[in-house]
């Protein structure tokens, strides 16, 4: 079964606004200029030890920038790191097979690891989530393999739509042919949408 989301993004953006289309949700991000990012570090299949592995599928051609939020138990709220390690990737053409496999740190218990903006080609704007959007996240541990969903990118009327389903079969077929040591490992963790609170570079 597939689940969708639909994330609005408009470089104009300054404050939230909530949009529908069809039976999908929509919420506007900002926007700001942006430089370049570097690639991901490349990963090895020895490093469970000491990181986790997270599977997301990509279907567009942005750069994201993936990292910690720290995560409130009693609001369900999260709130951006200042000086955060991120996870930056360079995905100008579509990823192999849709996915994108990320080493990730392991998470202290108050923090959940999801994207924090996503970046044209062009680097002429940077699109954040910023305070009242809501952010896909996951969970993660020390050993863990997980996929936690795909992202997919559409236009329409001059605007960038963000999608979002769940393929557990596809990342199986990912892990397998690229990770094949793992494949038994790999585990579904969906995304889990909290708002932001607060974000220190979106003031």
């Amino acid at each position: 079964m597939r689940s969708f989301r639909t994330l609005l993004f408009s470089p104009l953006a300054r404050r939230a606004a909530l949009a529908a289309l069809a039976s999908l949700s929509a919420v506007w991000l900002a926007a700001c200029s942006t430089k370049g990012v570097p690639p991901n570090p490349a990963l090895t299949e020895d490093t469970l030890d000491e990181y986790a592995l997270v599977i997301v599928g990509l279907d567009t051609p942005l750069r994201s920038t993936w990292g910690p939020w720290s995560y409130s138990d009693d609001s369900q709220t999260v709130n951006g790191i200042v000086g955060a390690k991120l996870i930056r990737t360079l995905n100008a053409n579509p990823p192999t097979r849709g996915f994108i496999a990320m080493r990730v740190s392991p998470l202290m218990r108050n923090e959940r690891f999801g994207p924090m903006e996503f970046t044209p080609a062009d680097n002429s704007y940077r699109f954040r989530y910023c305070k009242g959007r809501k952010v896909p996240t996951v969970n993660v541990r020390r050993g863990d393999v997980i996929y936690a969903g795909t992202l997919m990118l559409d236009s329409h009327d001059g605007k960038l739509w963000l999608r979002t389903a769940f393929d557990m079969a596809g990342a199986r077929r990912f892990v397998q042919a690229n990770y094949p040591s793992l494949a038994d490992k790999l585990q579904p963790q969906p995304f889990t949408y909290l708002e932001v609170r607060s974000e220190p570079s979106c003031r």
